[in-house]
């Protein structure tokens, strides 16, 4: 049984290579949920986390490359 709760924060800015432009800035806050599992895994939320960010910069990444 676990009750404390995680967090994690995500900083992240993209560069244009050739520039150095800034084309992207991120900072993103997650809280863990506190739930009582018997089961208990410290990585679970933080891994969740970290997915989640990935999926969310690969939409953004694929709604800026649609054809217009």
């Amino acid at each position: 049984m676990h009750l404390d709760v995680g967090s994690a924060t995500l900083e992240a800015e993209l560069l244009d290579s050739l520039t150095m432009e800034r084309l992207v800035a991120i900072v993103d806050h997650r809280e863990g949920r506190k739930t009582v599992v018997k089961n208990f895994d410290p990585l679970a939320d933080a891994m969740e986390a970290c997915e989640g960010w990935a999926y969310r910069l690969r939409q953004q990444l694929d709604m800026e490359h649609v054809p217009k």
